[in-house]
């Protein structure tokens, strides 16, 4: 997988640019409140400043969240009636989907599927399902009923003419009585980052799982490679979209909070070293400058291997389930 695959440059920089539209007509004179880190509740040190959004990192975990932030309401508004939101939904996933189903949601659901054996799983819910092309890959592979929990009116349309059961809302708004009966099993892909309040985000989550139920998630890692190394010049980190930034060692402490026990975490990425040659003028590093200039392919191809064998990837990867 190369990143133009799944990013095509041209459109996600066009994306980029109405996302920066957006945070002008939505976010500008909107009152903004210091939160303290997700994860350790204290407040954190200034990080950098990006189109307007502010980032802090926390001293104890190294989780980067935007901090002072809007609203949950401001950023509802977003998702619902933006430019760049609707762009991204319209246009960019529909012309880049076929390239994700084979590089993305086909080894997804492979994954996924390892896990469902011991959760001996009758439902399978993916939150915040969009077009349900994970769903659509489980369905063709497996037995289990497929349900999506999506806030989108026109998402959750597609999602029932598909024959995936849509729950139309956003999770925390939802109850336990809104869940399918049955043991079920929970996937949430690429949300936690856009998550407004992460802690009530996983404990409604838990809320709805009964004793051994699993969660299966994917998120950003802050401390992956190449948004550690490119930082404010990271497209990953890129308001309004993305406000939380876990890593391998915080996103545990956060789980175990909301009463979860992990049982794996894994950053599987395949893109970091790839995302550095294209960003190469902005490495400010000089010993990742000289890797990406001088390394053969091979040695590139070796590199990404030992991210993902010491979970310093960007691409995080985690299972848990109920405590309690």
């Amino acid at each position: 997988m190369l990143e133009k695959d799944i990013r095509p440059e041209s459109l996600f920089d066009h994306y980029i640019h109405l996302s920066q539209q957006d945070i002008v007509k939505i976010f500008s004179r909107k009152k903004k409140k210091r939160i303290k880190c997700p994860v350790c509740r204290v407040l954190g040190k200034f990080y950098f400043r990006k189109d307007s959004f502010d980032y802090e990192m926390c001293r104890n975990c190294s989780s980067i969240y935007n901090s002072p932030r809007t609203s949950s309401e401001t950023f509802k508004k977003y998702y619902s009636n933006s430019i760049s939101a609707k762009f991204w939904s319209n246009v960019f996933y529909k012309r880049t989907s076929q390239k994700r189903i084979k590089m993305i949601w086909q080894p997804k659901a492979k994954l996924a599927a390892s896990f469902f054996d011991k959760s001996r799983a009758d439902n399978l819910i993916d939150i915040g399902a969009g077009y349900g092309l994970f769903l659509d890959e489980i369905k063709k592979n497996t037995n289990l009923r497929t349900y999506a929990i999506e806030p989108s009116g026109s998402m959750a349309n597609v999602l029932n003419s598909k024959e995936h059961i849509c729950i139309n809302g956003y999770v925390e708004d939802l109850a336990k009585k809104d869940m399918p009966l049955g043991n079920n099993f929970f996937t949430c892909f690429e949300v936690l980052e856009h998550v407004h309040d992460p802690n009530f985000f996983l404990k409604k989550i838990n809320s709805f799982l009964k004793k051994n139920e699993m969660l299966l998630l994917t998120t950003l890692s802050g401390k992956g490679l190449d948004i550690d190394v490119l930082g404010k010049s990271s497209k990953s980190i890129q308001p309004p979209y993305h406000i939380n930034f876990f890593n391998p060692y915080s996103i545990k402490i956060l789980l175990e909070k909301n009463n979860y026990k992990v049982i794996n975490i894994q950053t599987p990425g395949k893109l970091d070293i790839n995302i550095l040659e294209n960003n190469y003028s902005k490495i400010k590093n000089n010993f990742w400058k000289t890797f990406i200039k001088n390394s053969s392919l091979s040695e590139k191809k070796n590199m990404q291997k030992f991210l993902v064998r010491n979970n310093l990837s960007s691409h995080m990867l985690v299972v848990a389930k109920k405590n309690k």
